[in-house]
């Protein structure tokens, strides 16, 4: 199977983004996988989270920009 890339616009997020990054990670699809997420300027604790997860998980990447809208 061809390698999969996830992308995930994130602001504020939070509060679901530990879960939103869980479910991706236990889908059953048999290729490799990557999960990107594009934080957009959280002033939460978006970052933090997905940072952790990114530690603990090689799949998980973390890309931070200044905010610019998620669309």
């Amino acid at each position: 199977m061809p390698p999969v890339s996830v992308l995930i616009a994130a602001y504020n997020e939070a509060k679901v983004i530990a879960e939103t990054l869980r479910a991706v990670l236990s889908t059953d699809y048999a290729g490799e996988i990557e999960i990107l997420v594009v934080d957009d300027g959280s002033t939460d604790d978006t970052a933090m989270i997905v940072a952790a997860m990114a530690r603990a998980d090689n799949r998980v990447r973390l890309l931070r920009q200044a905010n610019c809208g998620k669309a």
